[in-house]
Parts: structure tokens; C-alpha cells; sequence
């Protein structure tokens, strides 16, 4: 089933176009019941639990579960899906996403119609074509879009673990939550925590292993490394194929860690390309947001996805990755944060002595490095502007609202939308069941929010024809880290995954689990904007341009005092710079003519 295939029928119409280089078997994603008439088609690899490698649902076996079972049926299935269902019967239709919403669809309203696909730019560029003022402004506070949400008006993802059921009868809509991860949990001691979760890990990569080129994404990390080291023992096990290993190198002091996955890689005889990630390289961003159907900003994950996704084209059928290992393990920095700040919250101290402190770490000086005193003094107090509420989110704004109020356009800050600005992020805390331990509230959440965030990088591989399958998403495996107790987690500040490393032990190679030096996805991004080469000469003639101006979203005077202060070392505004620099090339891509005064 290549290009457009559509399905329709009164009131609604459904819409699912595979990436480029994708093949769907249409005899397998899509069944027809010719006694009913009912019919289902999904996207993604539904796996059952019986066997290891699991074996892949059909439509038809689908189909059958859910006649069956009703959505109770999707529970004991594996693996990731996004699923249509049109029951003759009830006449009704049912628009189903996995456990924690890997594979994406989306739904929209359209006068009596309801419309359905597998892309939100299939839906957000029907006329009429108009973006959300609100959405503008979460990607702004956060750099991508948390939730549910899209940069189209009237367009939504249908949220993980849920459906969304369209009655044809008289086209009222329902959603169904049919999945929920609990934290209301009996706790593990030490040595279940081990034993469980290494069982769970091995179960969760061997279910993802099976016919095809198999591929690793590797940084050096724990977590890319338990999977490829768990990978090569199964398949040496089977004798089955060599897998294929990419990482990507970015040069500069206290940034490169690909020694770790070069050697990694060697010790398993993997066969490993090494792609570089340097300024130049970055050039591709124009490249990566051809396929965002929402704009996106991390460089780290982004570009150094997309470079590798592009070095594997055609070399491999399917890559597992390592992502969904710090939302088990609280590894990262943002948890340790907000465990220290919770006592510096909890002081007396008035709001405007905060804002003196906050001020008075704000004048330091950027570093160039990355874990610099300098640098840390400067990120370690979240500003009082930001509600406590928020907790580790504190960490992930990239502007305030203030700031961002004030970079607007006057025409743009009367459209944007400022009431309930957090509530993209805050939402996710209102369904947590688990007790007060200070941190698995924060994790909960995570897989709520910024899960999605990660995993709209995966859409790069399907790009390049590439399956992504990620095992540290496994349904029984997130359960047992909910299990783990939120001390055992995150010991002291920044000592993160210790029972992790110790079930490792004669899985993973001693060089990766004695590592204290894991940087994650760095990129020197702010190093980059302030020296003289063509990614730099890019962004700010992006930012500068006409076209940006006459977009109406920003005023130039923030512009400019963003890029000089940058320039000149006082601020690291490389994230901003870089959100913004996405979000106008996005437009220039999907909707170059959107100006604010036409809305």
C-alpha cells in the first residue's frame, strides 16, 4: 500500500500515507470482515507476549481481539500501534494509540466531518489552514509541543493509551483512557529491583529482535548499551545476522564521547558507522524539518538522529534505541535539580529576595563548556516567575512568559494566548496514583509529556524506511521501574542507574558500567552561534530576514538583543536562538504565507 490510501464514508474520511520508503503489507495492516462489513487498519508492530522475538499481530487478529474484547483487549498487547476501527455493528468508528503513544495519529473536526490520519500535516493544511495561538506559545515555553496539542487550530493527536470514538449516528465524539500507568504499587527491595528488571530489560530488546537487518543507535550511555549488548548475545545465540551499530562524533573538549561507543561496538563486532556532527553537519536541520509535522527543537536529538537515520538508509530494516531509560531511572539532570531546589522552595524567604538572588546569578558570565561552575550557578535557581508547581518542568522552559511577551510583535501578543499557559505540562500530575516520595510524580508525568517529545525524533528513521523499536517503552518493563523505589533511584545528586549497572553485571562490558563521565546528547550549539561559520551565518540570517519580520510573530529588537547578548558571552541563549531559528524554517517549509495580522 504505497502513497495515499483512503477510507471515508458519511461524515468522516481517513487518511494514511507511509513515509518515504516505507512499504505497508497491505494484506497484514489492513482486514476486512465481509459478514459484518466492520474492517481495521493499524501502523506500527502490535506484538503479542507469548513467544521470544514476539510474534507481530495481523489486522485480522486485531480485528478479532477487539470484536472480542472491546479496548481491554489492547492490554496485554505489546510492541506499538495506532489502530482504526470501523465497527459495522454500532456504527461506529474508533481512532486507537498505544500504551504511551509511539506511533502517532491524529483527528480533526471539520464542519460535519470528522477526519483522521496518520499525519497532522494531512490534516492541519486542509483549508481552512489556521495555527494555534496557543500552541505558539507552549512551543515557545518549551521548545516543542507537550500533550496532545499541534501548531494546527482543530487538530489533536489522539492521546496514548486512549481511543477516540466517532458515533456515525449522529457524529458525537468520546474518549476512552484504556491504558494507565499506576505508581499505586508494591515497591521492590534491592534485589528484586536486579533480578525483575533484568529479566524485563532482556525480554523487552529480545522481543524487538527479529527478521530483518538489525540496527543499534549507540551513544556510550547505559542505556544504548544494555540494549546493544543484550542484541549481540541473542542473536550470536541464533547465529543470526551482524548487526549494524551507529553513533555520531561531535568534536570539542568535554563533548565527545564516542570512544565509548567505538568501543563498544569492537567488543561486540558489530559492523559500526561513525557519522560527524559538526556545524557543518547541522546545515541539515533545513532537511529535517521537511519532515516534522510539528516543529521540534533539540540539536542533540534532532540533527544527530537525523544524521545517523541518514547514514542507515537502506542498510538496515529496523534500529532499536536506548530511549525511556531516564524516565525508569531519573537520570536526568532536571530530577536532581528539583530534589535540591525542593528545600531552597520550602524557605521563608520573600519573593522579591529570590528575585534579587535570581538576578545576581543571571549577570555571571557563560561558559564554554559544558559542566562549568559558571554555568551551573546560573541554571541551579529556576526563576521565581516560574510557579513551584511546575517542579523539574522549571528546568525544561527555554523563555518565560515575560520574556516572551516581550520578544512579540504588539499584533502577537494580543493573539497569543496567556491564560492556563502551563497547563501542556501540568496536566499529567492530576492522573498520578502513587505516594509521595518527591520524584516518581515527576517520572509519571514524563511519560505523559516530554516522552513525546523523543519520540517524534523516531519519525526521522521511518523517514529513511527505517523501523525504530524502542525496547525501554515496554509495557512490562516501565511497570517494574515503577515499582523501584524513588530512593533507589536517584541516591544523593547526581549518582543515578547504580542497580541498573549491578544487573548489567556479565551483560554490558565493565568499560561502559564503571563510566562517570555521561554528558547525554551534548552538542555545543552555543560554542557554534558564537564563531564565524555557515550554520551561524544561517541562523541569524534566518532570524533577521524579511520574511520573519513580515511574519509578525517577533519584534527585532529582542532579536537582536538575544544574539548580541549571546555573542557576547553574558547569556547562553543558544536554545532560544535555535527554537526560533526551527520554528521560522518550519513555516517557510509547510506554510510560508502565515503572517499574524491574517488571523
Amino acid at each position: 500500500m504505497d502513497g495515499w490510501s483512503a477510507k471515508r464514508g458519511k461524515g468522516w474520511r481517513i487518511l494514511i500515507r507511509p513515509w518515504r520508503g516505507e512499504v505497508l503489507d497491505y494484506h497484514r495492516r489492513y482486514y476486512c470482515d465481509a459478514d459484518s462489513g466492520s474492517w481495521l487498519a493499524f501502523s506500527g508492530r502490535p506484538l503479542h507476549t507469548g513467544s521470544v522475538p514476539a510474534r507481530a499481530y495481523s489486522a485480522c487478529d486485531l480485528l478479532s481481539k477487539l470484536v472480542s474484547h472491546s479496548f481491554q483487549g489492547l492490554r496485554s498487547i505489546r510492541g506499538t500501534f495506532a489502530i482504526i476501527w470501523f465497527d459495522a455493528n454500532a456504527r461506529k468508528v474508533h481512532f486507537i494509540r498505544d500504551q504511551f503513544g509511539v506511533e502517532t495519529l491524529y483527528y480533526r473536526s471539520l464542519g460535519n466531518s470528522i477526519f483522521c490520519a496518520t499525519h497532522a500535516r494531512q490534516l492541519g493544511q486542509m483549508d481552512p489552514v489556521e495555527f494555534s495561538p496557543q500552541s505558539i506559545r507552549d512551543y515557545l515555553l518549551y521548545s516543542y509541543l507537550p500533550a496532545n496539542r499541534t501548531l494546527f487550530e482543530g487538530t489533536t493527536a489522539v492521546p496514548q493509551g486512549s481511543a477516540i470514538t466517532v458515533d456515525l449516528r449522529d457524529m458525537s465524539v468520546d474518549e476512552t483512557e484504556w491504558y494507565r500507568l499506576s505508581y499505586a504499587v508494591d515497591y521492590l527491595s534491592e534485589q528484586d529491583t536486579i533480578e525483575q528488571y533484568r529479566d524485563c530489560l532482556v525480554t523487552a530488546v529480545r522481543r524487538q529482535v527479529g527478521d530483518g537487518r538489525a540496527g543499534c543507535m549507540i551513544s556510550g550511555g547505559m542505556d544504548s548499551s544494555a540494549v546493544l549488548s543484550i542484541m549481540a548475545q541473542s542473536i550470536v545465540n541464533k547465529s543470526g545476522p551482524e548487526i549494524a551499530t551507529f553513533g555520531f562524533r561531535c568534536p570539542g573538549p568535554s563533548f565527545d564521547e564516542s570512544i565509548y561507543a567505538r568501543q563498544l561496538a569492537q567488543h561486540w563486532h558489530s559492523n559500526h558507522t561513525e557519522t560527524l556532527f559538526g556545524p557543518a553537519e547541522a546545515l541539515q536541520i533545513a532537511d529535517a524539518i521537511q519532515v516534522m509535522d510539528n516543529p521540534f527543537s533539540d540539536i542533540g536529538i534532532e540533527l544527530g538522529t537525523w544524521s545517523v537515520a541518514s547514514a542507515a538508509s537502506g542498510n538496515i530494516d529496523y534500529v532499536l534505541t536506548g530511549d525511556g531509560g531516564d524516565e525508569i531511572w531519573a537520570s536526568h539532570p532536571v530530577y536532581a535539580a528539583q530534589r535540591m531546589v525542593k528545600y531552597y522552595d520550602k524557605l521563608p524567604i520573600p519573593t522579591s529576595i529570590k528575585n534579587r538572588i535570581f538576578s545576581a546569578l543571571q549577570k555571571i558570565s557563560d561558559s564554554s563548556k559544558k559542566r562549568d561552575l559558571r554555568v551551573i550557578a546560573k541554571r541551579l535557581l529556576p526563576s521565581p516567575e516560574l510557579p513551584r508547581e511546575l517542579k523539574h518542568f522549571r528546568w525544561r522552559i527555554v523563555m518565560r512568559l515575560t520574556e516572551i511577551r516581550a520578544s512579540l510583535s504588539n499584533e502577537a501578543a494580543e493573539w497569543v494566548l496567556w491564560d492556563d499557559a502551563y497547563d501542556g505540562c501540568m496536566y499529567a500530575f492530576d492522573g498520578f496514583d502513587g505516594g509521595d516520595d518527591g520524584m516518581s510524580d515527576m517520572l509519571f508525568n514524563d511519560y505523559y509529556t516530554a516522552s513525546s517529545f523523543y519520540f517524534r525524533r523516531l519519525d526521522f528513521y521511518r523517514h529513511f524506511g527505517i523501523e525504530p523499536r524502542v525496547p525501554f517503552f515496554d509495557v512490562d518493563l516501565v511497570e517494574v521501574g515503577a515499582k523501584i523505589p524513588a530512593k533507589l533511584k536517584l541516591e544523593g545528586i547526581e549518582r543515578t542507574k547504580r542497580l541498573f549497572r549491578t544487573a548489567m553485571r556479565g551483560i554490558v562490558p565493565g568499560f561502559i558500567l564503571d563510566r562517570k563521565d555521561k554528558l547525554g546528547h551534548s552538542i555545543p550549539l552555543k560554542n557554534w552561534l558564537r564563531d564565524k561559520c555557515a550554520l551561524r551565518e544561517l541562523v541569524y540570517d534566518t532570524l533577521l530576514s524579511n520574511a520573519m519580520l513580515n511574519r509578525g510573530i517577533f519584534n527585532r529588537s529582542s532579536i537582536l538583543n538575544w544574539l548580541d547578548d549571546h555573542d557576547e558571552g553574558k547569556h547562553n541563549y543558544s536554545h532560544r536562538i535555535w527554537a526560533v531559528f526551527v520554528m521560522e524554517l518550519w513555516f517557510q517549509s509547510h506554510s510560508s504565507s502565515f503572517k499574524i495580522e491574517n488571523n
